[in-house]
């Protein structure tokens, strides 16, 4: 959603940036919870050295990602 801040009072422009802000956030870190359930789905098949050259990263990176799809988000329980 677009808004035209300019025209808005401060407290409100402030508000509805930063609403949009959160709501990116939230949408990334779903991003990357699905990123890196795809990415152990993987590691069945695939060493982490195949995976990192398939997605173009380093296995560094696929190593975080695999310890994040371990870790259950934020305020969802175990």
């Amino acid at each position: 959603m677009t808004y035209e801040v300019a025209d808005l009072p401060i407290a409100e422009a402030d508000r509805l940036a930063r609403q949009q802000v959160e709501r990116h956030r939230q949408e990334m870190s779903r991003w990357r919870q699905i990123r890196a359930a795809r990415v152990a789905q993987e590691r069945r098949t695939r060493s982490v050295g195949e995976i990192a050259e398939a997605i173009g990263v380093t296995q560094q990176v696929v190593y975080e990602l695999l310890r994040e799809a371990r870790t259950p988000p934020a305020g969802r329980p175990e």
